[in-house]
Order: C-alpha cells, then structure tokens, then sequence
C-alpha cells in the first residue's frame, strides 16, 4: 500500500505517523481523502484546488490526498461540508480579527502566570529561554490543531520552523515569536535537546537546501533515476563490469573511453549513408544540427558495449536509458563504428621476436609456429532474397550464416580477423581473399585443421602448413589406418589447435554475435566481430593468469 501525504501548505500528516501515535499523538484518527473525480464532479474538484491555494500550474494525480483534518468536525468530506476549508492561512477557520497579522504570527499568551513553567537552558554557547505546558499542549494537539511552544533567544534567534525549508530573517534581541509544534514535527523532548540543530550555520543550511533539491528533480525525473542506478550496479566492481561490457576491469572501461573521445572528440549520430558525407558535426552550442543528446558520451558508450555483450533488444535498452527504439539504434550503429575504427589499431599482427618471447612452453613440438587459423560462423537470418539465401547458406550448419577467418598466436590473442563472408564459401577462398597471406613471412608455420587444403598457397609464400595427417586406405578395419608416429602427431596438433576453438569460444560470449543477428545490423556486423575480437584480448592469455601479458 502507497504511503499518502496531505497535500495542503503548512499540514505533515502522512500514512506513516499513524503508526507512530506515542510520537504523533495528534494523528489518531485522521483519514485521508482522494480528490473528486475530474470527469464527474469537476466543479467541486475545481474548488479542493481553489481552497488549497497551491501553484497556479499544480494539478492533483491520484496519490493527492487530502487530510481530515481540513473539514469541518475533521470527519472529511460530508454532504453539508464537502470542501475542504481550514488551513493554515485562514488560522484554521477562526475569525479574521483572531488571524496572525502579515509581519510577525500571532504570540500564545498564558492567562495563568502562576502557571508558567521554569526556564529550561540549552547547553551551548547560546542560552535558550523553552516555554512548554503540557496542558496546552495537549489540549491543542486533540483539538486537531498543533500545540505551540514559545522560543525566546537572548543571544541570536533561530527559526525552528524555517529550518528545513528557508533561512528566516534576523529578529530583535528582546523579540518573542510563537513556532508551531507540527510544523516542527518534534516532541517537547527533542525541542528540548534542540542544539543539535542550533550547531547548523547558515551555509550549512544553504547546502541542504541545494541538496534537496538535486534530489527532488532527481526522483521527478524517473528516466534519469533509472539510468543513474544502472550505471551504478554496472560500474559497481570489475566482476560488474565484465559482466555487463564485456570489459575486464573498471580503469580499463574509462581508459578506452578515453582514447575514443581524443581520437575522435566530435562526432554526430548516424542517419544513413547520406550523413556520412555531411561536413557538420553536433556541437554543444545552439546552432547544432539534429536533435539534442539525452545520453552523454559515457553513456552511449555503456549502451553500446552492454547490447554488444549481452544482445538485449533495443527497445529493452531504450527503456533502461529513458530513450526511444530508434534512438538506441542510432547510438549503437555510431559507437560500434567509432570503436571499430579505434580498436582496429588494437589488432596487430606481432613479430617473429614477440612469438618465440612469449612462447609457451607446450609448443616446444612446433617452435616456429606464427598463427593458428581457424573459420568461425555467425547465425543470421533467413535472407529474402533466393540470391542471398544460396550465398549465406551453410551446408556445415544447415543454416543462413556469416563466416570468418580469425588466426590467434600461440598466447591466445587475436593477430587477424578477416570481414565477413556469406556461409557458402569454402576455408581456402576466404583465407585467399582475406588479406591473411600478404602476412606471412618465409619459415612462418601455421596451424590448422584439415580442412583448410592451402598448402600450396603456404609454399608459394615459403611458408609451412601443420595440419594432422591424413589417413590412408587400408584392407584391415573400415579401410583407414594411421602409423603410430602419425597418431602421436595428430594427438599433438589437436592438443595445440584447440586453442583457437578455445579464442573463438571467448568471441561467442558477446551474446551479439553468438546469437541469431538480425538482418538490420549487417552493415555493422563486421565492427561488431572487430571491437568484440579487441576486447578478447584484453582478457589475458588462454590458460594463464589474467595477470600477464597478451604479448
């Protein structure tokens, strides 16, 4: 159930005093009541409103309440009174010459001058004059009307009343004012032990204002509230970060956010091919060309790395963000280009030296190993075109895919990463057409899996292909047979190649590429493959410590 506040000037009640009666005495029994319906008593909803005198633009929502006590006999609305009509600028309904003057609020007076309680004095360096009786207090407080308790300052003068909502303005040594106890929301005890908040200055004071108010706009601004969380329990650990970027740890998140926004610090939002040629970039100025940016860059690059790793769908992400569908495309198709086109530089092919330094020690087999090449396939979607549909089909998958050739060193990391392919085309022609073998150095050794019939490319090149042996026809068994040395060779290269299986496993954990990819996001899909290849490697080494180096 709702917690309900009443909605009139200068009233605290609340659902949730009513369970604290021994310290809210005067909320026993108080109901609240909704507003009259605006379709059906529009009139006498219309004079609530009136009655309340609250801002010219306020308008209640149906959590607006209004207090019992405001009625007259404080039963809420009735058939001879049902509008609201005692407030606090009327001096709850008593006569006009009983009602406090505009300068100072009418003082309470004590008669009974025998029956004026004793001083009571703060500790502090300021010494306070507390008047409480507890017969007028109590006599006021079931009445439905607050008590009151006169404060006098022989030193400086502090306004209880005004503590938590305004600064109120400095008073004569001798003057005496009247605060009134519910709107001070304290007991004659903590009244009492009050020199908590005479310590407050006013700068102090000034600060928790500005405060409250940041938080204010902050909790009427749902969009931003939810967004704010969710940055927090993403940035909240490395754990967190890796989770939802891909990422490993937090200072390496800000540091690649870093180098984006110096490599490219002005960019605008991707509208098609035709906005690729346009000299205009957004700005902050008022002259900025296309809408203004509800997201800041940190932002978009949070929401771009958490659709690349988790492959949520964008209107999931548009309502996390507090924006549109089509806008979570814009933001993702600007930053997977920005980041693609940074991260390529990431993607080296190392040196001969670097190899053998970082070799590991299971490659003492295959010393002069450079690369183990592997081809890797994407699931896409069924093509409406039959053109398209024969091109992307896989006989291997029996599904419509996009094929890659990835080569990682013997470390693990990513050295190569060809663009994307239909999955009809076989490993040799995409290992030809890629670009791999305008790398390859004469002595360079690659590692493969029979499939990939490119020896004779590699000779040309001087190069070595290690593949496992193939089996010869035979009259024994079902007609194959392997030597022994060929067997221990073939355990040995599928020992080793089985890292490459193991780097494309780590690219499949980008759920954005693992899973089925939509059509719309073809034009991207090869920085996607880029950017999530670049974050693999600085996952550290396969079967190490995360701790050491790639490379």
């Amino acid at each position: 159930m709702p917690n309900f506040f009443c909605n009139a000037p200068g009233c605290n009640s609340a659902t949730v005093k009513l369970k604290k009666l021994h310290k809210y005495p005067w909320m026993r029994g108080v109901t609240f009541h909704s507003f009259p319906s605006a379709s059906k008593c529009r009139r006498l909803r219309l004079q609530w409103i009136r009655m309340l005198r609250r801002e010219s633009d306020w308008q209640p929502n149906k959590f607006s309440r209004v207090c019992c006590r405001h009625f007259e006999g404080s039963r809420g609305p009735t058939d001879d009174h049902p509008v609201p009509t005692l407030f606090e600028y009327n001096n709850w309904g008593k006569p006009a010459s009983q009602r406090p003057t505009v300068k100072c609020r009418k003082r309470l007076e004590f008669n009974d001058v025998e029956n004026k309680p004793a001083l009571q004095k703060v500790p502090d360096d300021k010494t306070y004059e507390v008047y409480t009786s507890e017969s007028v207090l109590e006599s006021e407080l079931y009445d439905g009307v607050s008590g009151e308790v006169e404060i006098t300052e022989k030193s400086s003068q502090v306004d209880f009343h005004e503590y938590s909502a305004k600064i109120s303005t400095p008073v004569p040594k001798d003057h005496q004012y009247v605060a009134t106890q519910e709107d001070m929301d304290v007991d004659c005890e903590d009244l009492v032990n009050a020199s908590v908040q005479t310590n407050l200055t006013i700068q102090d004071i000034c600060k928790l204002e500005t405060d409250n108010q940041i938080l204010n706009s902050k909790l009427n601004d749902k969009d931003a509230l939810r967004r704010e969380l969710l940055l927090d329990k993403v940035l909240e650990s490395d754990k967190s970060v890796k989770l939802y970027t891909g990422v490993p740890t937090l200072s390496l998140l800000y540091a690649l956010f870093n180098l984006i926004i110096s490599f490219s610090p002005k960019f605008k939002y991707w509208r098609g091919s035709c906005s690729a040629s346009e000299t205009k970039y957004q700005r902050n100025g008022n002259n900025k060309p296309g809408p203004s940016r509800k997201l800041n860059k940190f932002e978009e690059y949070i929401l771009t790395l958490m659709k690349l790793k988790l492959g949520l769908l964008s209107c999931i992400l548009g309502d996390l963000f507090g924006v549109s569908q089509s806008r979570v495309s814009q933001i993702f198709t600007t930053w997977i280009s920005i980041l693609a086109k940074v991260m390529i530089h990431l993607l080296k092919w190392p040196s001969r030296q670097k190899i053998q330094k970082y070799m590991p020690k299971c490659f003492q087999c295959f010393p002069h190993t450079r690369a183990i090449i592997d081809c890797t396939e994407i699931f896409i979607q069924k093509p409406r075109t039959p053109k398209a549909q024969v091109t992307t089909y896989s006989s291997y998958k029996n599904h419509n895919t996009f094929k890659l050739l990835v080569s990682i060193t013997p470390t693990g990391a990513f050295s190569f990463v060809s663009r994307l392919w239909g999955g009809n085309v076989s490993d040799r022609y995409i290992t030809k057409e890629s670009g791999f073998l305008d790398l390859i150095e004469p002595g360079d050794e690659i590692m493969a899996d029979r499939g990939f019939t490119i020896r004779d490319l590699l000779t040309e090149k001087k190069a070595t292909l290690k593949i496992p042996p193939f089996t010869r026809k035979c009259k024994t068994a079902k007609g194959k047979r392997l030597n022994s040395s060929e067997i221990l060779e073939s355990k040995r290269i599928a020992c080793l190649r089985i890292r490459v299986e193991q780097a494309i496993g780590r690219l499949k954990e980008f759920h954005l590429i693992n899973q089925v990819m939509p059509l719309k996001l073809k034009k991207v899909a090869n920085q996607c493959v880029i950017v999530a290849a670049t974050l693999c490697n600085f996952q550290g080494p396969l079967g190490a410590k995360p701790s050491q180096h790639i490379m």
